[in-house]
């Protein structure tokens, strides 16, 4: 089953602290509706030299990818990391604490993805990651895995996210066992899913389907959270 939601059908944030330097414009920012084990989705387009404070947190890894700008993202209980544009991050914090994300000189745009986390026990970090830039065409990489994917960060969840990108024209099949659930963000570009039509900032639930294909109408970046 495939449930398209659409950018307009998201509801703004009312939960966050702002703090915000010199004269500047409050940040856009909307939440996706929870979805399984994937407690939120934040789409934010963050000021130049601005501040936001997310939190307090409990039970939650948290993994943020920077499309745009620069972003530094510290929380109190591990050290800082800074982020260049598709950098991505994995915090886990310690039960009551918060993130705090700043920008550079430039307006930075990223997706924050808040997965329940398994184990009250899980140790609190912040890791870095960095897209493996290949050459090749369409390319579904893993960026944090439960799963044992090889070198990448691993998290204490039965839960993988891939970053994706595809030229116009090209195709994805992501496959999958019919019990899991995955979640779908068109981060730029268009994508066709079955006969639905996917926008930037589109986003799709997906439920017992163990094959999905993905269709480029543009060539597109796109997150895929495949969860249990």
């Amino acid at each position: 089953m495939y449930e398209v939601y659409r950018r307009n059908q998201r509801r703004r944030m009312q939960t966050v602290s702002y703090t915000t330097y010199s004269h500047l414009q409050m940040t856009s920012e909307w939440e996706f509706q929870p979805f399984g084990p994937l407690g939120y989705c934040l789409d934010t387009l963050q000021q130049p030299d601005c501040e936001v404070t997310r939190g307090p947190f409990r039970e939650v890894t948290v993994v943020t990818y920077l499309l745009s700008g620069t972003l530094s993202v510290e929380v109190a209980s591990a050290s800082d990391v800074q982020l260049g544009p598709r950098d991505y991050s994995v915090t886990t914090p310690r039960d009551g604490d918060s993130i705090v994300y700043r920008t550079g000189t430039e307006e930075a745009h990223f997706v924050e993805i808040g997965l329940t986390t398994l184990s009250d026990d899980a140790a609190s970090s912040n890791r870095v990651g960095h897209v493996s830039r290949t050459r090749r065409s369409p390319d579904l990489g893993c960026l944090v895995s439960g799963q044992g994917h090889g070198d990448v960060p691993g998290i204490s969840l039965d839960s993988a996210v891939y970053r994706g990108y595809m030229r116009a024209g090209e195709n994805l099949i992501f496959e999958t066992l019919l019990s899991r659930r995955l979640f779908l963000l068109v981060l730029r570009g268009t994508v066709r899913l079955e006969q639905d039509r996917l926008l930037p900032r589109d986003a799709a639930f997906i439920r017992r389907v163990s094959s999905v294909p993905i269709a480029a109408v543009q060539t597109t970046e796109l997150l895929l959270v495949d969860m249990a």
